[in-house]
Order: C-alpha cells, then structure tokens, then sequence
C-alpha cells in the first residue's frame, strides 16, 4: 500500500477490493474436506462468564480480598481459610465473582478502614513538624551563633 501512495481509509478500501482476488488466487487453497466440524452452541452459553478475565488471590487474615484496588469482604468465612488462594473472575461488564475450589463464594465490597488511613496521615504530620522543627533549630544554630 505504500508503494501505491495511498494515504487514506477510503483509497486503502479500493485498493484491498482490488488486491485481495489476486491474493486469494496466489495463496489459496482448498480444503481437504467439506465437512464443517463448527459445533453450535448450547443456548444456555454464558458469554459473559466464559471469556472473563481470571486473576488469583490470597485471603487475608481477616478474610478480605483486595484486587483493582477495591477490597471484598468473604461472607462464608466457614467455607474458607485464611492465606488460601482464590480465583477472581471479572466480566466484560466489570462484575466479580470469586471461586474457592470451584465453589463461588459470597462477597461485598467494603471500605477500606478510614482509622488507618487517618492513623497514617497523622504519622507523616507528626514527621513533617519534627523535620521543621529541626530544621528551625538548625537556621537558628548558625544565625545566633556564627554572629
């Protein structure tokens, strides 16, 4: 196609009704049998959950799974141990489903504990004024001093 300078969608689509005979004519060939061996599909089919993406996790101590930065509560903790691996199963529609050898299991999706997140932000304030603080001791350690 570059070799015929062509530049744009619609001159590609001209050029691939006229090359794809010829192709077709140089590197075709026919098949060694006419039978189809395409099976239909049962009509019970579940297309959303058989070409869903699969990941697996670990159940933390307090039997929670967190995956795509969300954290899931396991409602059938007797079905379950802790530090067991689990097969997470996300649709095209972005639906969970979690499976512990091959039984789902029953899940919500939880806040992370705001405490902790409180506990750390309070952390770094504490390390943010002691640096300051230092940092005051030290400007006024060559000021005051070195005068």
């Amino acid at each position: 196609m570059r070799l015929e300078d062509i530049k744009t969608k619609q001159e590609a689509n001209r050029f691939l009704e006229e090359y794809l005979p010829i192709f077709n004519k140089r590197f075709a060939k026919p098949p060694k049998s006419n039978l189809s061996y395409f099976k239909p599909l049962s009509k019970d089919f579940d297309y959303e959950w058989e070409f869903a993406l699969e990941s697996t996790r670990t159940i933390n101590n307090n039997y929670t799974i967190k995956y795509n930065s969300k954290l899931f509560q396991i409602e059938d903790i007797h079905s379950v141990r802790r530090k067991q691996k689990v097969l997470i199963k996300e649709s095209i529609h972005k639906n969970i489903r979690v499976f512990y050898k091959e039984k789902e299991l029953k899940i919500r999706e939880i806040e992370k504990d705001k405490k902790i997140e409180k506990s750390k932000t309070k952390k770094a304030e504490n390390l943010l004024s002691l640096f300051l603080g230092e940092c005051f001791l030290f400007y006024f350690f060559f000021v005051y001093v070195y005068e």
